[in-house]
């Protein structure tokens, strides 16, 4: 007996809860421009990404990591985070003084999460990075959210 996890049948869950039957969740593929910009710069910009649809949450757009513009201002994170939907997180902070731009010192903690080992619901993400779209600009195709 386990009372520190969840069960299903024998099956011993993954923390930190069991998933919902009522959530769904679904990985889209788009070619849909979507650009990711901080303080007016482009972190980020592709025409082959996917979109991820979870209910109840607003869409999050997945762009392959080499679409990744000025890598030295993203740092990887301590930070991680587990979704008993995708698995297990890992971040990145942007930070723009690490650029030649004068007057550019907009630092973002684990603003870009990455799944190295994504769940099967979901592998269309690995190899992906995501922008947290409160803390950055996205425009698809070409209009701001």
């Amino acid at each position: 007996m386990h009372l520190d996890s969840w069960l299903a049948e024998d099956e011993i869950l993954p923390p930190p809860h069991p998933k919902d039957p009522y959530k769904r969740i679904e990985c889209l593929a788009s070619s849909r421009t979507v650009r990711i910009e901080l303080d007016g710069i482009v972190l980020a910009e592709s025409s082959d990404n996917s979109f991820l649809y979870e209910t109840g949450l607003r869409v999050r757009y997945y762009l392959p990591d080499t679409s990744i513009k000025n890598q030295s201002s993203f740092v990887h994170s301590e930070t991680e985070t587990y979704c008993p939907y995708k698995g297990k997180a890992n971040y990145f902070t942007v930070d723009l003084s690490r650029l030649d731009v004068v007057g550019k010192k907009t630092k973002v903690d684990d603003v870009v999460w990455f799944y190295m080992h994504p769940s099967e619901e979901v592998a269309r993400v690995k190899g992906r990075v995501c922008f947290y779209n409160e803390k950055v600009d996205v425009f698809v195709d070409g209009i701001r959210e």
